[in-house]
């Protein structure tokens, strides 16, 4: 039988493609707004551990995803480990797939076992997804991370964390022969003195910029 036969006598094909959209919902804002020249880098790390945090959620089980969750424990979550998922029975699919699912209960259309069985494969999607995001994604970069120290939202609210973020960018540049050592120190004072004299004094500017 063909997949499209297939499809065609399944009872849940119409959930499933549902579920699908409501991953494609998260995903699309994101890729949407870095559809543009404007310097996104240093929001990049923020948005996208958003993202990641945000499939997670449907699948991966709330202690485990306690805030404050760093990029760190996104980037290193086994999403393959059956111990850190919650059960199929509470796996999100997304509102429309899970209203539709409820009526085709109500009218005896699926069994439990075909339930359980689509929500297994929506959370093979949501771990197939974030694994892929896992390995391919900037977050594996230490450039990309730090880079939040040029956030404007983080130098008006975590000005100790962007100093830290500034220098360790700064490392990163010399070890890969982008500057002189020698221009560390400089710099790193020029930005210390940008976030007491400029980004204190016009926080509130800061904090709302994108």
């Amino acid at each position: 039988m063909s997949y499209v036969a297939k499809a065609v006598d399944d009872p849940l094909t119409e959930a499933k493609l549902k579920c699908v959209r409501s991953l494609v919902r998260l995903v699309e804002p994101f890729l949407k707004k870095y559809q543009t020249d404007l310097p996104m880098l240093p929001f990049l790390t923020s948005d996208l551990s958003a993202l990641i945090e945000n499939i997670m959620k449907r699948f991966i089980k709330k202690d485990l995803l306690k805030s404050p969750v760093s990029v760190a424990d996104l980037m290193n979550m086994d999403v393959d480990d059956g111990d850190n998922h919650i059960t199929a029975k509470k796996v999100e699919v997304g509102f429309l797939a899970d209203k539709l699912v409820e009526e085709l209960k109500r009218k005896k259309k699926i069994s439990e076992l075909q339930l359980m069985e689509f929500r297994m494969q929506a959370k093979a999607m949501y771990s197939s997804t974030i694994s892929k995001l896992q390995n391919k994604c900037p977050l594996v970069h230490a450039t990309v991370r730090n880079m939040t120290c040029l956030n404007s939202v983080k130098l008006a609210t975590e000005p100790d964390k962007c100093s830290s973020k500034f220098k360790k960018l700064l490392w990163i540049l010399v070890t890969t022969g982008f500057i002189q050592e020698e221009k560390c120190e400089p710099l790193a004072s020029l930005f210390s003195d940008f976030l007491s004299e400029v980004v204190s004094v016009n926080a509130f500017t800061f904090k709302n910029t994108f």
